[in-house]
């Protein structure tokens, strides 16, 4: 079970660097990033910059 979870977490790690390879604004980024914290992101958090802003 240890196993499969880590293999999730690599995956998941893999997706958010190829993603932010696809980001050209630091606003995308953000989005981004905060969709890997925040199963529940919304457009209205979107929206309303209620969101942390990540350095990157």
């Amino acid at each position: 079970m240890a196993d499969r979870i880590h293999k999730k977490l690599e995956n998941a790690d893999q997706l958010a660097e190829h993603g932010l390879k696809q980001c050209h604004l630091e606003s995308e980024r953000n989005v981004w990033l905060y969709s890997f914290s925040d199963p529940f992101t919304t457009a209205k958090n979107v929206a309303h910059g209620d969101f942390p802003k990540y350095g990157t």
